[in-house]
């Protein structure tokens, strides 16, 4: 009839020998970090609660071994799985860096987990460190970091304004599209036309004195 509780709510509880007890800990409650009091109650008019014995939950450092894909593109949302271990719902967070935006967080099991990306214009370009964090209270434990590359989309010009110049005549051609940016957009206009300078308004706007 020992029945043991942990942080004073009772456990299934299996009696081996009149000195050991085994008890079933729920994954529920290991979910924080602390300290946790075990004790021992043992039914009837002579029986009664033990002394308390502490147990700690510690945080369970998440290992990350693959993410797939490794790359994307600047305005691109997509769907990033991390594969490893001790990955926990409402526990494991992703760390993907500036200017990219999680949407969500979807872990499937303890090995793998999903989640929505949106790599924004102004997310620089290039390598970065991808990693996941196991939050317990006050405690946090982070993976090493696996690279994920940032690109830059293809352009995709629609029309310009004006469409003819003359020869010898300096002026402004409007560009308009899709996919610009400051750091990455230029315009190739061929032999004998000289661009002196290209400003990039907006994403669906750049403008080029020729």
């Amino acid at each position: 009839g020992s029945v043991v509780r942990f942080n004073g709510s009772a456990r299934i509880t299996t009696l081996v020998n009149s000195t050991q007890l085994t008890a079933i800990i729920p994954a529920g409650d290991l979910t924080s970090a602390g300290a946790f009091n075990v004790t021992v109650f043992n039914p009837g008019p002579r029986g009664g609660t033990s002394n308390a014995q502490t147990f700690t939950v510690s945080p369970q450092p998440g290992t990350l071994k693959n993410i797939a894909p490794i790359h994307g593109n600047r305005l691109e949302s997509l769907e990033v799985t991390f594969t490893g271990t001790n990955f926990i719902s409402g526990i494991t967070s992703v760390n993907v860096g500036k200017n990219i935006t999680v949407n969500s967080t979807t872990v499937d099991n303890p090995t793998s987990l999903r989640t929505n990306l949106t790599i924004t214009a102004f997310a620089a370009t290039g390598n970065r460190d991808f990693s996941v964090t196991n939050i317990f209270g006050p405690d946090s434990v982070t993976s090493a970091p696996i690279a994920f590359a940032v690109n830059n989309p293809a352009p995709i010009l629609e029309r310009i304004d004006p469409v003819v110049g003359g020869r010898l005549q300096s002026l402004e051609v409007i560009f308009k599209g899709k996919k610009f940016f400051t750091d990455a957009s230029f315009v190739n206009v061929g032999q004998g036309v000289t661009v002196e300078s290209t400003t990039v308004d907006d994403q669906t706007t750049l403008r080029a004195i020729l």
